[in-house]
């Protein structure tokens, strides 16, 4: 999700942060106690390489001071850095699952035609920009194939926690490395999570 202006989820998240990483977090929270009990599970999170711009819009790294984005918004700079949240939830959650038959990857899908990953009034010229070449991204089946790639290809599990492109391991940026960085998001994200939503069973 890319928005033009700041908007809050109804559990007072910054809507990029919330639909792009606490969501995916808060899901897998919850699941965990059953995914834990399948074997040879694998948990595939759909990142970007536009994490890659947080070298140049997010000082190299998520800015733990301000994660709602209530300080100062733009776009760019949120859906950058909630797909490097993605990034490093997914390296963090590599080490959490470690053992137990679980896996964990997450992949650039490839450039597809914006549809609801991007706000139609995003207004502006990168709007402008995307309604204009959207026509040539290719189709949603196209990047599926690097999904599906995750969810099947045999003999991967010993590379949980990393990042893929084109069906291929690819570094992330130095950001998405990050170890304690990752360790960090983890922490505050479940602080965040129990605040928002408390689960009703036990483990």
């Amino acid at each position: 999700m890319l928005l033009a202006k700041r908007q809050e989820t109804e559990d007072g998240f910054e809507m990029t942060f919330g639909v792009n990483h606490m969501g995916p977090f808060t899901l897998n929270r919850l699941l965990l106690p059953l995914l834990k009990k399948s074997a040879a599970g694998r948990i595939i999170v759909v990142a970007s390489h536009a994490h890659l711009g947080a070298g140049r819009v997010l000082n190299n790294g998520l800015d733990f001071d301000d994660l709602q984005s209530k300080q100062s918004y733009q776009g760019i700079r949120a859906f950058a850095a909630s797909k490097l949240a993605n990034v490093l939830f997914t390296r963090q959650l590599a080490k959490v699952i470690a053992g137990t038959g679980l896996s964990a990857f997450c992949l650039h899908p490839g450039i597809l035609s914006p549809g609801l990953s991007v706000e139609s009034r995003l207004g502006g010229l990168y709007g402008m920009f995307l309604q204009l070449v959207s026509p040539l991204f290719p189709s949603p089946e196209k990047g599926a194939r690097n999904i599906t790639f995750l969810c099947t290809e045999p003999g991967i599990e010993d590379q949980s926690g990393e990042y893929f492109l084109n069906r291929e391991r690819t570094p992330a940026s130095a950001a998405g490395r990050d170890d304690a960085a990752a360790l960090q998001l983890w922490e505050v994200s479940e602080a965040l999570s129990s605040d928002a939503y408390q689960p009703t069973y036990t483990t």
